[in-house]
């Protein structure tokens, strides 16, 4: 019983490791605290001129929910622009985020959005 606890447990300690392993440097959780609910996210490089696809897809962030954004650990990009639209169609915009330094960006009742 206890081998079979010790194995278990390595397991899950290697699966833990594969996870960190394989995530990017700029991953992080949006937290919709705004007063509307998110419809679309767009996140891209800084030095694009173009929006990535909606990293939503189908999903809508409603108030109070949040989301975790991945990247692929072979992404070497750290300024990113985010782009958010609500379900009125308006879009909220912020530009030359450093995503390697922070973990959380968080969508402000007041329309603004604060990141750490």
């Amino acid at each position: 019983m206890k081998k079979l606890a010790l194995i278990l447990t390595v397991m899950f300690v290697l699966a833990l490791s594969c996870n960190i392993a394989f995530a990017g440097a700029q991953d992080f959780t949006l937290i919709n605290n705004a007063k509307y609910n998110i419809i679309k996210v767009y996140v891209s490089p800084s030095v694009s001129n173009d929006w990535q696809e909606d990293v939503l897809g189908d999903e809508v962030l409603m108030i109070g929910e949040k989301v975790n954004i991945t990247f692929d650990r072979s992404e070497t990009d750290a300024m990113w622009d985010i782009r958010v639209v609500d379900e009125s169609d308006k879009t909220h915009t912020w530009k030359n985020i450093n995503l390697k330094k922070i973990s959380t960006v968080t969508l402000n009742p007041n329309g603004t959005a604060s990141w750490k």
